[in-house]
């Protein structure tokens, strides 16, 4: 994140969500955005067991392992 492109556009009492990777949470980013009269706020980590479409792809991907023969039982064909 850019200091020119985000600061200029920031105006005070927003709120700038940003995810948890390590450079956004810098105390210089911190500073750039509360200097700036907003709120930071951090999504939650990713937690798959709390999506229930993640629950949907584990039981699709189940079903079509199931149904590809192998490479081995293939090449015994």
């Amino acid at each position: 994140m850019r200091e020119q492109e985000l600061v200029p556009i920031l105006k005070p009492g927003q709120t700038v969500i940003l995810d948890n990777a390590r450079f956004h949470k810098s105390k210089k980013i911190e500073k750039m955005i509360t200097d700036a009269g907003c709120t930071l706020l951090y999504l939650p980590p990713y937690s798959p067991d709390l999506n229930d479409i993640e629950h949907a792809w584990f039981l699709v991907k189940n079903k079509i392992r199931k149904n590809i023969p192998t490479l081995n039982h293939c090449m015994r064909r």
